[in-house]
């Protein structure tokens, strides 16, 4: 399964995403406004279950003035597991009780008579 996911960066520079599948990285586009800024990206590697975070640092032409990003990951791989009832314990009692109620109706027409 792939996730797209639009950051407004200008606005936002922390983000929470809990994603329910055993994954270990995240594609991650990164494109600065300027062309000759750089970025890093780190902890996007070997994700685990739980807490994770990626920082994404954007650095400026100037090489000092930088910016921080951060995707706070939760990832969850427990899957629900439904346990399945054994239904022949219920299908015994049912086919006694109807048993039953036979040779009762057979009891019943027999003093009838």
């Amino acid at each position: 399964m792939k996730y797209i996911l639009h950051f407004l960066v200008k606005y936002t520079n922390k983000y929470n995403l809990t994603i329910n599948e055993k994954i270990y990285s995240l594609e991650i586009l990164a494109e600065a406004e300027n062309e000759n800024a750089t970025i890093e990206i780190k902890g996007n590697n070997q994700l685990k279950e739980g807490n994770n975070t990626i920082t994404i640092t954007v650095t400026a032409e100037d090489g000092i003035t930088k910016r921080e990003y951060s995707i706070n990951t939760f990832i969850s791989s427990l899957t629900v597991k439904v346990k399945e009832e054994n239904k022949l314990p219920a299908l015994i009692a049912m086919g006694i009780g109807a048993l039953i109620a036979l040779i009762l109706l057979i009891h019943i027409i027999k003093n009838k008579k």
